[in-house]
């Protein structure tokens, strides 16, 4: 993938820069891109620090902290002592440490106070670059779960952070309204949706997934889904509604899917006529197409509600049904060129050796498509709608080789090269200590009742605190709603992408760990500062103070990191950078707040004014997480 942003802060741009002199003085050859700068665990070591003569030493076989320190000596010469540099200091094994100046510091603050100004010089950086993101595309007739949720957030949260940084980002999403997995919810639904079926607690048991195999076939027993269609055609009132359950039309769909495949499982003939469904569809016949129509909006429906409660959304829906059948020209076009390899039984297989990846069947020997094909268009249909600077697949670790192989067959037929097709991969997720919630959709943890169920241990917390606000009932539910939002994003998006991990429920409320509630009741404490403060909105420092405490030196070390981090996760695609920096700024600013006195302190001004920039960096970076940050808790 090509770098997307090779930019830097213009702090790291002059350091960079002066090393870079440095070099040169010394007569040694350094490329920038070689010179790495990080932050030191702690501010007392500096608060950047490069690893530049360490690594010139080996290749030059010298002494590390020598040259080091021949570098220390021609930087003190260079650097900006003015306004930027305090010091210089080297650190072994050869680690060379630059310290800010204190008003340096106050002016990265201050710029956070300056909301309109810091974001306007956030836009320079992306702006003019066009991205398509896809992400959290449900199969319908399944129910989102905590798998899309993760998905998901991540999504969202890349395409906040990259808006934030002046790019145009469109989100789309492929709905997989065909093919065997839509024909067994039909199936399931002609059979168990019929509201003439007298069995004891019948819907109850649809909802809980308690039919018996025993009940299943008992059901099935003889159905003949052409009859079963005709009837529903000539009176739809006789089946049941998502109404009737009291479901979310998505859940509902789910139940009628799984007892389509529990139905296939167990009796041959209904197998059978999942064939033929699929048959009927391909045919486009009018009566079977008007129930796919209302099964499919069903989930759509459904899926709209989890979407709304999520702040989620999509630019661009492609459905495949639109689609599936027109990939077969490019596998065609494969063929004539000779970049695929038709085999004896008359499938088509890629030819993908010199990309170092296994072959793909394209086309099975029956003449069928598979999914690579029906890819193929789309990618090619995304691409004609959507010039981009970079196409995204939100997608699981688990499809790396699939969508390796289709950017490199994408490339071998000049849709597009495969460079400028990502794959924004994400690890597996369960829940801590075995799930004590119950599974019920499908054997996943369905999205809602996770969240439901977040809200409810939120409403509880509320409850039990200490706060000093009263909150009625409709506060009570919109706070609690909150919360649970907050906790489930953050629970998921703290961790580094890539990685697999166990969401604890519990440790995700927490108000005093590391977790989104603890993230919106620091800024709710931040609003209450300035709230009783007679010093309103101290954005600046006319003078600045003398002496400044450790704690308050620990919140300027860290201030001036809001722009470079916020670079940093759109380079990395990883909202987990934004995450891990808000949690430090939070553990700051408390560690502040319980050692000093802020209000009628004779250093309230200034200690406002760290309390300003704390809340601003809070708001901003909880909004690029889809978290709200709340005024009260």
């Amino acid at each position: 993938m090509k770098n997307l942003i090779n930019q830097d802060t213009q702090i790291v741009k002059n350091l960079k820069d002066y090393i870079l002199k440095a070099s040169k003085k010394l007569g040694l050859k350094i490329d920038q891109n070689q010179i790495i700068l990080t932050h030191p665990p702690d501010s007392k070591f500096g608060h950047f620090s490069a690893n530049t003569a360490f690594i010139l030493a080996k290749k030059l076989k010298q002494n590390p902290m020598e040259l080091a320190e021949q570098f220390k000596k021609e930087l003190d010469d260079i650097v900006d002592k003015t306004t930027l540099i305090e010091k210089i200091e080297i650190a072994p094994p050869g680690f060379i440490n630059f310290y800010f100046k204190k008003d340096f510091l106050f002016k990265q603050a201050e710029k956070l106070n300056y909301q309109i100004e810091f974001k306007k010089n956030l836009k320079q950086i992306q702006k003019g670059k066009k991205y398509l993101l896809e992400h959290t595309s449900p199969d319908p007739i399944k129910t989102v779960h905590i798998g899309h949720l993760r998905n998901n957030f991540i999504g969202m949260a890349v395409s906040r952070i990259y808006k934030l940084l002046g790019a145009k980002v469109t989100l789309d999403c492929i709905n997989n309204d065909r093919g065997t997995h839509v024909c067994r919810a039909i199936l399931g639904y002609l059979i168990f949706g019929r509201k003439n079926i007298k069995t004891t607690n019948y819907i109850q048991k649809i909802k809980t997934y308690k039919l018996s195999d025993e009940q299943v076939k008992n059901i099935a027993q003889k159905s003949d889904w052409k009859n079963l269609l005709a009837s529903w055609i000539k009176d739809p009132k006789n089946w049941y509604t998502p109404k009737d359950f009291d479901l979310n039309s998505d859940k509902f769909n789910n139940c009628f899917y799984s007892l389509g495949q529990r139905a296939t499982e167990l009796k041959e003939n209904c197998d059978q006529q999942v064939k033929e469904i699929l048959t009927e569809w391909e045919k486009d016949t009018k009566e079977l197409r008007q129930l796919w129509r209302q099964i499919i909006d069903w989930s759509m429906q459904g899926y709209d509600q989890t979407y709304r409660r999520i702040g989620s959304r999509h630019d661009q829906v492609w459905h495949e049904s639109d689609h599936y059948s027109l990939g077969k020209k490019w596998v065609e076009k494969g063929l004539k060129k000779g970049i695929f390899k038709k085999l004896a039984d008359g499938a088509i297989l890629s030819n993908l050796k010199k990309y170092g990846l296994t072959d793909a069947i394209l086309i099975k020997k029956d003449g069928t498509t598979l999914y690579h094909t029906q890819d193929l268009e789309l990618t090619h249909r995304k691409i004609y709608t959507y010039p981009s600077d970079l196409y995204i697949w939100d997608i699981g670790n688990d499809q790396k080789l699939y969508l390796q192989q289709l950017y490199a067959i994408c490339e071998q037929l000049g849709i597009e090269k495969k460079g400028n097709l990502f794959h924004l991969n994400y690890g597996f997720i369960t829940l801590a200590g075995g799930a004590k919630m119950s599974s019920r959709y499908g054997g996943v943890i369905n999205a809602d009742d996770l969240l439901d169920e977040l809200k409810e241990k939120a409403k509880k917390i509320i409850k039990k605190s200490d706060s000093k606000h009263d909150f009625n009932r409709s506060e009570t539910e919109e706070l609690s709603e909150n919360i649970a939002i907050s906790a489930c994003k953050f629970g998921f998006l703290r961790y580094s992408r890539e990685k697999d991990f166990a969401f604890d429920i519990n440790s995700s409320l927490s108000m005093m760990g590391d977790s989104g509630p603890y993230l919106q009741y620091t800024y709710a404490r931040c609003k209450s500062v300035l709230l009783k403060s007679k010093i309103k909105e101290q954005k600046n420092l006319n003078n600045l103070p003398q002496q400044i405490n450790q704690e308050e030196q620990q919140l300027l070390d860290i201030f001036y990191q809001f722009e470079e981090k916020i670079i940093e996760s759109a380079q990395r695609f990883s909202p987990s950078v934004i995450c891990q920096y808000l949690l430090s700024v939070a553990r700051a600013y408390n560690e502040f707040y319980s050692k000093h006195k802020i209000i009628g302190d004779k250093q309230e001004i200034f200690r406002v004014f760290l309390t300003q920039a704390t809340s601003n960096i809070l708001k901003l970076g909880l909004n690029l997480l889809g978290i709200k940050a709340v005024e009260k808790i």
